[in-house]
């Protein structure tokens, strides 16, 4: 963190301030419990990111406690990729015709 910071005030990183601080917050942040108001949030962010929204402009909160907390990150991705086959294959299931059974 010292090298990046000495770098960055020297004019030597090309990184901008925003990123750096990003970076040295997630490093020094890193949460692993989830909140009760993070699960809230999930199924919104869960539904906006499968509608092909970007969660970072509609939930800018949410996704940095996402981006800092990495049980939260690993319960958002595997429950997109459930949602995600789910739908898929609900996409895939045929419709037939009703029939007359009399």
């Amino acid at each position: 963190m010292l090298v990046l910071r000495k770098q960055l005030e020297a004019g030597e990183l090309k990184w901008t301030k925003t990123a750096v601080s990003h970076l040295t917050q997630s490093l020094t942040q890193t949460r692993t419990a989830i909140d009760p108001q993070d699960i809230d949030m999930l199924s919104l962010a869960i539904d906006a990111a499968l509608r092909g929204e970007d969660i970072a402009t509609e939930y800018p909160q949410f996704y940095e406690r996402l981006a800092a907390n990495p049980a939260l990150s690993t319960l958002f991705y595997d429950t997109l990729d459930i949602a995600d086959d789910t739908a898929e294959e609900s996409d895939a299931l045929p419709i037939y015709p009703s029939g007359n059974l009399s």
